[in-house]
């Protein structure tokens, strides 16, 4: 996936704005868990990645 693909599948599953609302507890997270939080939240807003 390139990082445009990458970006407009964050922005229209919502990732990104999961991210900008609990930045504050994700930051403190390892990398492994905050991208499977991200995975969660895209996939319950019809994202089909896995």
């Amino acid at each position: 996936m390139t990082r445009q693909a990458a970006f407009q599948y964050l922005h229209k599953h919502k990732g990104l704005s999961f991210l900008i609302e609990f930045y504050d507890v994700e930051h403190l997270q390892s990398m492994d868990e905050t991208i499977d939080d991200l995975l969660i939240i895209c996939q319950k807003n019809g994202g089909t990645l896995s």
